[in-house]
């Protein structure tokens, strides 16, 4: 059975058990051909206290919008439904937001009933990892399993925001690649009834203003989010390390001492004129891995560069060890990240990854 079928099938099977369920109901499995939906007039916000419809601020190339019935269209009268899927693998996102149910009412903070509460959602697979997760601002309980069969990641979210109750079953190919795409359009949700605050961010002291390098030199990277409880730990200027050829920005997380180390430096031999090529990309994230042996490779976006990847997990201490490589104009970065195997600690490290500009 091929991988598309078993994951048509699996979408089938987990639906129609939603059907029965009051946190999710059965949507359509069919996928319409890619489309720009038609514009829409501003939205009038929603009165306090009544079930707002979530917006999402961010769509990955190769995602659409391939479902939208309005609340409270679906099941018992309690839920509306927006997904978003993936036209190349048919990975997906479904966001059904509606009534805040009586286990939560008054525990929007309370990390075990959000906890519970994704657990009991999770119709459709027998979570084997649960904990708590920041979805843009708020606080938010999962349940994750994977399924080695058709190698995916299935993973229930739920949180509540206001009146309303955000519950997120989302389905993807097991690769950081695949998670970071679907991660990134649910960390993107908003409520249209007040834009979520800025999530707290390290202020690094004020510095002079900076002369824009020369063509051909190398960029010092910056980070735009840091995630609470991070802090940055070391900051060398190229080309301070090594052979004179790399500058490094690291952070921690003081909780539990996971890192991402962002090295810089000059673009080797082996990646010139090849900042689009995955293979080599890849090869040289593989090439740069010497703390531990690759078990999975590909190429993902970070910010608006391909970057090849190279990841391991290491069961002894139950973290996750990855390399990334990009090339920027006339400077390599190479990032070095190590991380519980958490969804949660995952997603922290991605969002310091996902935020590197440049002066």
């Amino acid at each position: 059975m091929s991988k598309r079928v078993h994951i048509a099938l699996l979408v089938l099977v987990g639906l129609l058990a939603m059907m029965v369920f009051s946190g999710c109901q059965s949507t359509s499995t069919t996928t319409p051909p890619p489309h720009t939906p038609p514009a829409k007039p501003p939205v009038t916000p929603t009165a306090e206290g009544e079930v707002f419809k979530p917006g999402v601020g961010f769509v990955p190339e190769n995602w659409y919008l391939s479902d939208e019935t309005d609340y409270p269209e679906y099941g018992d009268g309690n839920w509306g439904l927006i997904q978003y899927t993936d036209e190349v693998d048919y990975d997906f996102v479904q966001i059904w937001y509606g009534d805040v149910p009586s286990e939560l009412e008054g525990r929007e903070n309370d990390s075990n009933a959000l906890i519970s509460q994704a657990v009991s959602n999770a119709v459709t697979f027998e979570p084997t990892e649960t904990g708590t997760m920041t979805v843009s601002v708020w606080l938010a309980g999962y349940a994750k399993a994977y399924d080695a069969e058709i190698d995916v990641y299935e993973m229930e979210i739920a949180f509540v925001c206001e009146s309303t109750c955000i519950d997120i079953y989302t389905c993807y190919d097991a690769t950081s690649a695949d998670e970071q795409q679907a991660m990134s359009l649910i960390n993107s949700i908003y409520s249209p009834l007040s834009q979520p605050p800025t999530p707290p961010q390290y202020t690094p002291p004020a510095e002079p203003p900076v002369t824009p390098p020369a063509e051909g030199e190398v960029l010092k990277p910056k980070v735009g989010v840091v995630p609470e409880n991070w802090y940055l730990s070391d900051e060398a200027n190229y080309p301070q390390y090594g052979d004179g050829n790399w500058g490094l920005v690291q952070y921690t997380d003081e909780a539990d001492y996971d890192f991402v180390q962002i090295w810089y430096g000059d673009v080797p031999s082996e990646l010139e004129g090849k900042e689009n090529d995955s293979s080599a990309l890849i090869s040289q994230a593989v090439s740069s891995a010497v703390t531990f042996e690759p078990t999975e490779t590909g190429t993902m976006t970070v910010g608006a560069w391909l970057a090849g990847y190279a990841k391991a997990y290491d069961a002894e201490i139950d973290v996750y060890e990855m390399e990334i490589v990009f090339v920027y104009e006339s400077t390599c970065i190479d990032i070095y990240t190590c991380y519980d195997a958490t969804s949660a600690d995952e997603a922290q490290a991605m969002s310091i990854i996902n935020s590197i500009g440049f002066q």
